[in-house]
C-alpha cells in the first residue's frame, strides 16, 4: 500500500507516548520516523547471529 507523501507528513508519531506527563513535544512525522530508523540501520547494521543449534538444524536440512 502506497501512502501519499502529504498524508505521511500530516500523520504524527509520539516518541514519548509512555511518559505520564507527556506534553506532545516529541511528535514527529512518519517521514521523520522513517529517516530516524534509516539512521539507526546505517549506524548499527542488522546482522544474524547463528547458534550451534541453528547450524545443526541447518545441516540436518541437507
Amino acid at each position: 500500500m502506497l501512502l501519499h507523501l502529504n498524508s505521511m507528513e500530516k500523520t504524527r508519531r509520539d516518541l514519548d507516548f509512555k511518559e505520564e506527563n507527556n506534553n506532545g513535544s516529541q511528535k514527529i512525522s512518519e517521514v521523520q520516523l522513517k529517516d530516524l530508523y534509516k539512521s539507526f540501520v546505517s549506524e548499527y547494521p542488522i546482522t544474524q547471529r547463528l547458534t550451534k543449534l541453528d547450524l545443526l538444524l541447518g545441516a540436518m536440512k541437507l
